[in-house]
């Protein structure tokens, strides 16, 4: 099954979407929009924000570079 390897395809670059871009993917195509609205990949996105967010806040700005 050729969809399912695009399927898991898409789920791989998916998960390294923001959210803004996560939801114009789901609005390509059908194919697209099961992938994008996963609750996997919605699941992995927002860890990663937390994980993100909670890096950045934490450790402050001048900590970045």
């Amino acid at each position: 099954p050729e969809i399912l390897k695009m399927r898991a395809a898409l789920f791989c670059i998916f998960t390294y979407l923001d959210t803004k871009t996560l939801l114009r993917a789901a609005e390509v195509c059908k194919d697209w929009k099961f992938v994008a609205r996963h609750p996997a990949v919605w699941t992995r996105v927002l860890l990663e924000n937390a994980r993100v967010s909670s890096k950045v806040w934490g450790q402050g700005w001048h900590s970045l570079g």
